[in-house]
């Protein structure tokens, strides 16, 4: 005999809830990542204190920290990609202004070893137009995905310039892997959906006492 009235409504929003927990439990929390130097000047770690970048979909995005004491300024910005991929400007904040190509071609120091795919240049004087303390730069990717700066197949260069005694500084993008954490939002629909199941299982055995 075929569930009928509040046995089966507790059993359909039952499977409701679990799916939700399939989807929601676990969602990825958005964390900037880092650089590091390839080029090793003696304020190398000051340099890799100022640089992040994020991806958002299929946007990166490049940030330089904000700071009064931070007069350093992103002049080129480099992409070591995988075959038939691509990278396309987006948008900036701030007075960045970037042309595609970068001058010089390759990112200074890579030595061989990172190969520049696709680059930009800040506009002159670089001092101003370039992404200074506090700006960032976007660029959206075409067939690049987190698994390809995760696994080294893809990744970004970013020449650095106006550090301390006018040094400069080359840096790469690395992944800091992070485990996925449930969001707040997802915790509280995950736990009315569940005091809801509940109440309704509580009513239904009520019922039938």
């Amino acid at each position: 005999m075929p569930d009928t009235g509040p046995r089966k409504s507790t059993m359909k929003f039952r499977n409701v809830v679990l799916s939700s927990v399939l989807i929601l439990g676990l969602p990825v929390l958005v964390q900037a990542q880092s650089f590091a130097c390839i080029s090793a000047p003696a304020n190398c770690a000051v340099a890799q204190g100022l640089l992040t970048w994020s991806l958002t979909g299929n946007v990166v995005t490049v940030s330089n920290a904000a700071g009064s004491s931070n007069k350093s300024f992103i002049r080129n910005v480099y992409f070591d990609t995988p075959l038939n991929t691509s990278v396309s400007y987006t948008g900036h904040t701030g007075l960045v202004t970037l042309s595609s190509g970068s001058n010089p071609a390759l990112l200074p120091g890579g030595n061989g070893s990172f190969a520049s795919d696709f680059s930009w240049s800040a506009a002159n004087p670089g001092s101003k137009f370039g992404v200074n303390a506090g700006e960032s730069i976007s660029f959206t990717l075409t067939h690049i995905t987190l698994a390809n700066f995760t696994n080294g197949s893809a990744r970004i260069g970013a020449h650095l310039q106006g550090l301390q005694g006018g040094a400069s500084a080359s840096l790469v993008s690395f992944v800091t892997p992070v485990s996925a954490v449930p969001e707040p939002e997802s915790y509280a629909l995950l736990l009315a959906g569940l005091g809801l199941m509940c109440a309704v299982s509580r009513r239904h055995r009520a019922k039938r006492a």
